[in-house]
């Protein structure tokens, strides 16, 4: 399979996670040199979350224990004549020298040829709690290893999958600026999200649950966050969160969960989510205006309705 066959086919959601992991498995068995690729995953605090798209391999449990050495806070530090692994980062880790989580974490990173940050945690250290590390801060900032961010809440299975498939066959895959796989990472959620004609036409949805169409009123993300949720899915490509009816929350995102004090659930602008027609980019201030004119409309009404009965009785009374 040729590199460009290969991105075109995950781009697409055609590799499913098992048949890469299949793939994996028979690329990790070449041995190359006598010895087989390594593959280390160091995991901290507040993780071991990202794994779980992975247990549902057919050798289930086993599939982590065959294809990977996975570590703990207690893990054991690399031997002197190890061969340099893929180096997963999962969680966080604490920014104490003492600590032993963070004496593995120093040991091995140096010793990688590739470090791949896993989950939003290690990605991007965000909502991090006091004591712990800022890993392209601190951990990794003086070490001159390539590094490759995986975010997500949790991480995507077929994003670690693919890219140890690409660093296997291919080597780095292409990055963006925050350092994500743009195989993963390169196209709006927007772009390619079943609602899109919904949210050129302005037909949005006013509440949860009161049909299908655009969630953009209800916060969605979708406009500003780079991953391949429409095409890719979850749950072996059942589903994902706009699909079952919730608004992206931009979980791939540097700003995630807050996004600049706008939460999960606030609306970006009309010029932030680029809102094209005039008509929808004003659809507020035109119903508060159209609004403003009734209620005007019916103050007038109301009082010319009371002149005219006060005139009438006058003339009755004249008349009697």
């Amino acid at each position: 399979m040729t590199r460009r066959e290969f991105l075109r086919l995950l781009s697409t959601g055609a590799l499913s996670t098992a048949f890469l992991s299949t793939q994996l498995g028979e690329l990790l068995a070449q041995e190359e040199g006598g010895q087989a690729e390594s593959l280390v995953w160091l995991t901290g605090h507040h993780s071991q979350t990202h794994s779980l798209g992975l247990v549902g391999q057919s050798e289930s449990f086993a599939f982590l224990g065959r294809y990977f050495q996975r570590l703990e806070n207690e893990g054991e530090e690399p031997l002197a004549d190890q061969r340099p692994p893929i180096l997963i980062l999962e969680g966080s880790f604490a920014d104490d020298a003492l600590e032993r989580g963070n004496q593995i974490l120093r040991a091995w990173v140096p010793r990688a040829k590739v470090v791949v940050l896993l989950g939003n945690e290690a990605a991007f250290s965000k909502e991090q709690p006091g004591g712990y590390l800022d890993m392209m801060g601190q951990a990794l900032s003086e070490v001159p290893v390539p590094v490759i961010r995986l975010p997500g809440s949790p991480a995507q299975p077929r994003h670690l999958l693919g890219v140890l498939n690409h660093l296997l066959m291919y080597g780095l895959p292409e990055l963006d600026e925050f350092r994500r796989p743009k195989m993963f990472f390169g196209t709006l959620i927007c772009d390619r999200c079943e609602y899109r004609g919904q949210f050129e036409a302005g037909d949005y949805v006013q509440y949860f649950g009161e049909k299908e169409g655009c969630l953009y009123l209800l916060g969605c993300k979708g406009k500003v966050t780079y991953n391949d949720c429409p095409t890719a899915k979850w749950n072996g490509g059942i589903n994902w969160c706009v699909g079952a009816g919730s608004p992206c929350t931009g979980c791939s995102e540097p700003n995630f969960p807050d996004h600049l004090s706008l939460g999960l659930y606030g609306q970006l602008s009309h010029r932030k989510a680029g809102v094209a027609s005039g008509w929808v980019r004003h659809a507020e201030t035109l119903a508060y205006g159209a609004l403003g004119t009734t209620v005007v409309g019916l103050g007038v009404h109301q009082g010319a309705k009371r002149s005219v009965a006060r005139y009438r009785i006058k003339v009755d009374e004249e008349e009697i």
